[in-house]
């Protein structure tokens, strides 16, 4: 009886560790979705330089997303 447990119990610490490095990567990638999805309210700027030059300058919210703002933009002729 001794042996079974010893033996789950090793299963048991192998199977932590093949699995924590892919929970600890997905927590990671759950808290900045929330956090940049829910919480963040900043003004991205992006600027066009042609040669050098600033030939465009459009701000975007970073509440929703991102591109498709930069796409209303581009289909109505500002970008």
């Amino acid at each position: 009886m001794a042996e079974y447990k010893a033996v789950s119990e090793f299963l048991f610490w192998v199977s932590m560790i093949m699995l924590l490095p892919g929970l600890y990567y997905f927590v990671r990638a759950a808290i900045r979705y929330v956090f940049f999805r829910f919480v963040s309210n900043e003004k991205v700027v992006i600027t066009v330089r042609r040669g050098g030059k600033v030939v465009q300058s459009v701000e975007v919210d970073s509440t929703g997303y991102v591109v498709d703002q930069i796409r209303k933009r581009f289909e109505a002729g500002e970008v």
